[in-house]
């Protein structure tokens, strides 16, 4: 989860400060084009959204609505139905005992859901 934030989230995050700095630079010197600045705004305002985008995307990944929906065996089995579709491989969901339902937090952690297949 950390080199993903690393690699998306931070990285444009940064990028956005570093120009924003240098266009504040800029403007403090009287070196920054007053017709250009709109365009500036633009490209600090896209690159907030795609990060934002990201860090929707990884919080959606850590906490999945179809775990809180049906519980973690029919989430598990969900994700193994999908796998089958994809890949055409045969898979099953093996339980045994009697299955007590456990606090949504607890579940949460048992969960492994790949980000792509």
């Amino acid at each position: 989860m950390a080199r993903e934030l690393h690699d998306s989230v931070i990285q444009t995050l940064y990028s956005t400060v570093l120009l924003a700095s240098g266009w504040r630079m800029m403007a403090e010197q009287g070196r920054l084009n007053p017709a250009s600045t709109a365009a500036h705004f633009q490209q600090v305002a896209e690159q907030s959204e795609q990060a934002l985008k990201e860090m929707r995307l990884m919080l959606f990944q850590l906490r999945p609505p179809v775990l809180e929906q049906v519980g973690l065996v029919n989430a598990l089995q969900q994700r193994l139905d999908a796998v089958e579709q994809r890949v055409s491989i045969e898979t099953s969901l093996v339980t045994s005992g009697e299955w007590i339902e456990l606090p949504y937090r607890v579940e949460e952690n048992y969960i492994i859901l790949p980000k792509r297949l």
